[in-house]
Protein backbone atom coordinates (compact mmCIF):
# COMPACT_ATOMS: atom_id res chain seq x y z
CA UNK A 1 0.00 0.00 0.00
CA UNK A 2 2.92 2.32 -0.56
CA UNK A 3 2.29 5.83 -1.78
CA UNK A 4 -0.54 6.57 0.62
CA UNK A 5 -0.43 10.00 2.17
CA UNK A 6 0.70 10.38 5.75
CA UNK A 7 -2.80 11.58 6.61
CA UNK A 8 -4.41 8.34 5.44
CA UNK A 9 -5.69 6.21 8.28
CA UNK A 10 -4.22 2.83 9.07
CA UNK A 11 -6.92 0.19 9.27
CA UNK A 12 -6.35 -2.90 11.39
CA UNK A 13 -8.95 -5.45 10.45
CA UNK A 14 -9.86 -9.09 10.60
CA UNK A 15 -8.60 -10.88 7.51
CA UNK A 16 -12.15 -12.01 6.74
CA UNK A 17 -12.81 -8.46 5.49
CA UNK A 18 -9.66 -8.23 3.36
CA UNK A 19 -11.34 -8.59 -0.07
CA UNK A 20 -13.92 -5.92 0.71
CA UNK A 21 -11.49 -3.43 2.25
CA UNK A 22 -8.93 -3.89 -0.51
CA UNK A 23 -11.67 -3.36 -3.12
CA UNK A 24 -12.63 -0.08 -1.43
CA UNK A 25 -9.01 1.08 -1.39
CA UNK A 26 -8.27 -0.01 -4.95
CA UNK A 27 -11.53 1.52 -6.19
CA UNK A 28 -10.54 4.77 -4.49
CA UNK A 29 -13.70 4.70 -2.36
CA UNK A 30 -11.47 5.18 0.70
CA UNK A 31 -7.87 6.29 1.06
CA UNK A 32 -6.21 4.16 3.70
CA UNK A 33 -3.45 1.74 4.46
CA UNK A 34 -4.67 -1.62 5.78
CA UNK A 35 -3.22 -4.55 7.65
CA UNK A 36 -5.13 -7.71 8.33
CA UNK A 37 -4.94 -10.08 11.25
CA UNK A 38 -5.57 -13.77 10.76
CA UNK A 39 -9.28 -14.57 10.70
CA UNK A 40 -8.66 -17.75 12.71
CA UNK A 41 -7.73 -15.68 15.76
CA UNK A 42 -11.48 -15.55 16.42
CA UNK A 43 -11.24 -19.16 17.57
CA UNK A 44 -9.44 -18.02 20.72
CA UNK A 45 -10.48 -14.73 22.33
CA UNK A 46 -7.19 -14.38 24.23
CA UNK A 47 -5.07 -14.85 21.09
CA UNK A 48 -7.19 -12.32 19.21
CA UNK A 49 -6.95 -9.84 22.06
CA UNK A 50 -3.17 -10.31 22.33
CA UNK A 51 -2.66 -9.92 18.57
CA UNK A 52 -4.92 -6.88 18.35
CA UNK A 53 -3.25 -5.20 21.34
CA UNK A 54 0.21 -5.85 19.88
CA UNK A 55 -0.80 -4.48 16.48
CA UNK A 56 -2.42 -1.37 17.98
CA UNK A 57 0.66 -0.78 20.13
CA UNK A 58 3.03 -1.31 17.20
CA UNK A 59 1.16 1.21 15.05
CA UNK A 60 0.05 3.65 17.76
CA UNK A 61 1.92 6.54 16.11
CA UNK A 62 -0.34 6.18 13.07
CA UNK A 63 -3.55 6.39 15.13
CA UNK A 64 -4.95 3.13 13.76
CA UNK A 65 -8.61 2.37 13.26
CA UNK A 66 -9.66 -1.10 14.40
CA UNK A 67 -12.32 -2.77 12.28
CA UNK A 68 -13.82 -5.47 14.46
CA UNK A 69 -17.26 -6.16 15.82
CA UNK A 70 -18.33 -5.49 19.38
CA UNK A 71 -18.66 -9.23 20.03
CA UNK A 72 -15.39 -10.38 18.46
CA UNK A 73 -13.76 -10.75 21.89
CA UNK A 74 -16.78 -12.08 23.74
CA UNK A 75 -20.19 -11.10 24.98
CA UNK A 76 -19.21 -8.99 28.01
CA UNK A 77 -18.12 -5.75 26.32
CA UNK A 78 -14.50 -6.93 26.01
CA UNK A 79 -13.94 -5.23 22.63
CA UNK A 80 -15.18 -1.88 23.89
CA UNK A 81 -12.96 -2.21 26.96
CA UNK A 82 -9.94 -2.94 24.75
CA UNK A 83 -10.70 0.04 22.52
CA UNK A 84 -11.03 2.26 25.59
CA UNK A 85 -7.44 1.35 26.51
Amino acid sequence: MGGKSRKSPLLISCGILKPEIEALIEGKKIEAEAIFLNKYLHMNYQKLQDALKASLRKHSGKKPVAIYGDLCLGFNDEMNALMAE
